[in-house]
């Protein structure tokens, strides 16, 4: 059974993990009860073709010229992360919003240094997100915590207003370190102050658990998010989506409609949709009657109305395959134009290419070199070539080294839409930065300086 958790945070480039990269990783080792096992804390070297985010080197208070002047490369760096993380599975993988960014920046460091990228998932490991459970306690437990307003009056779920505001002492916000140890405190709030709660995200932590959490009732209730805005509902199982990786369900607050009435639109999209997906590697918050009605909330449906829902539901269900239907009006898969962004392609060459990835990370650098044209997949041959030329640069010959130094020059000075930071946008983003924020000049000025001393660049 897994017991121990790994709290972890990242600082990064920019906000796309596809195109950006990982300069600070930390996390926490913790028992059961959440006390720190052990740390770990490490910082990355700019990846050569990569520029950061004026505003995030301004979010997270990076020094920009500082960032080539961390101990590891990018290869390192990915090769320690994954070490500390396996030394320390099996666990339950938590963080601060992690579903919806750390988690695929994670994916994309070990993807794009040629290791398999689901290791929070695999290797006995499970997740949960610890801001699902802030944004779900300020509606079932209403008296777990304290929630700040924010500048627009609204309720804020910030860490870096949530942590201080119930408590937390000295947070260093938007340093990776700290950001975990912020995170543990508002853990260890959400598992005192509301059990159900943090039992329900425990038991639900990867999709056969969810799974099973999901079919224990014919109906149960949700806590979820809504374009944003935070829902909860009862619901009952349509069936199994996206290759069985996810559920439809159900939202049994709306009347069903006559089946000549009902339509695409009206089944699964827009705000007021009769169904609804559920992620089920995503942690669900999913209750059974008696653990919803247990927590302090005010919500309330009469059961009658409920089981009158599910019979037309399941009367429904004998007429038309919703499933079916719902796969029919999913937007096609198109296949990415860049490496980076064609993580979630082709997975079967991350088992094609297995034997060869540990070859390359085991062999010297001219081994290395040797082995890049052993990759059947091309993406993970572009990727062996950057790694050789960040760490190995000496071992690669005169033309070589200029012709991947022009090409990464041209990809920053690309003044094109493309993905990634170009030294344009950069400077524009600058700009823009010094008319909205007065009081971070000086932090603004030196991001632009280094964009424009920086001759490689220019």
């Amino acid at each position: 059974m897994v017991n121990n958790f790994i709290f972890y945070d990242t600082e990064t480039s920019d906000r796309d993990p596809f195109f950006g990269q990982i300069f600070q990783f930390a996390a926490i080792h913790t028992d059961k009860n959440l006390a720190t096992i052990d740390e770990f804390d490490i910082r990355s070297k700019r990846l050569p073709h990569i520029l950061p985010s004026p505003g995030a080197l301004l979010v997270n208070g990076l020094d920009p010229h500082q960032l080539d002047q961390a101990p590891f490369t990018n290869y390192e760096f990915a090769g320690q992360v994954r070490k500390r993380l396996l030394d320390w599975s099996p666990a339950i993988v938590t963080g601060y919003n992690i579903f919806s960014f750390d988690e695929k920046y994670l994916r994309s460091l070990f993807y794009q240094n040629l290791y398999p990228p689901y290791l929070s998932q695999t290797n006995g490991n499970a997740r949960i997100d610890i801001l699902p459970l802030v944004q779900a306690a300020e509606h079932l437990y209403p008296d777990a915590l304290i929630y700040p307003l924010n500048e627009k009056g609204r309720t804020s779920k910030k860490l870096e207003d949530i942590a201080p505001a119930n408590g937390f002492q000295n947070h260093k916000a938007h340093d990776a370190l700290g950001d975990v140890e912020a995170t543990i405190f508002v853990a260890e709030l959400i598992k005192s102050k509301a059990p159900i709660l943090w039992e329900a995200a425990l038991d639900a932590k990867n999709r056969h658990e969810a799974r099973m959490r999901a079919n224990r009732t014919p109906v149960f209730f949700i806590h979820d998010r809504n374009y944003g805005h935070p829902i909860t509902f009862p619901a009952v199982i349509i069936g199994s989506i996206h290759n069985g990786r996810d559920l439809l369900v159900a939202d049994l607050r709306f009347d069903l409609p006559t089946q000549s009435e009902i339509s695409i639109d009206k089944l699964f999209n827009g705000p007021t949709r009769l169904c609804r997906t559920i992620k089920l590697a995503e942690a669900p918050l999913l209750f059974s009657s008696e653990e919803f009605y247990s927590m302090p909330h005010t919500y309330t449906w009469e059961e009658a109305s409920i089981n009158e829902k599910i019979e037309l539901w399941s009367s429904l269900k004998e007429k038309m395959d919703i499933t079916e239907l719902y796969s029919e009006q999913l937007i096609p898969f198109e296949k990415a134009e860049y490496p980076e962004a064609a993580l979630y392609e082709d997975f079967d060459a991350f088992d094609r290419d297995a034997q060869t990835m540990r070859s390359f990370h085991e062999a010297n650098p001219t081994k290395k070199l040797e082995l890049v044209n052993c990759f059947s997949d091309v993406r993970f041959r572009t990727f062996a070539r950057r790694i050789i030329y960040d760490n190995y640069y000496g071992i690669l010959s005169a033309d070589e080294r200029t012709k991947f130094s022009n090409a990464i020059l041209d990809r920053l000075k690309r003044e094109d839409e493309v993905p990634w930071v170009t030294v344009s946008r950069a400077l524009r983003e600058a700009d823009e930065l010094l008319e909205q924020h007065s009081d971070f000049t000086q932090n603004i000025l030196n991001i632009r300086e280094f964009l424009i001393s920086n001759k490689k660049f220019c």
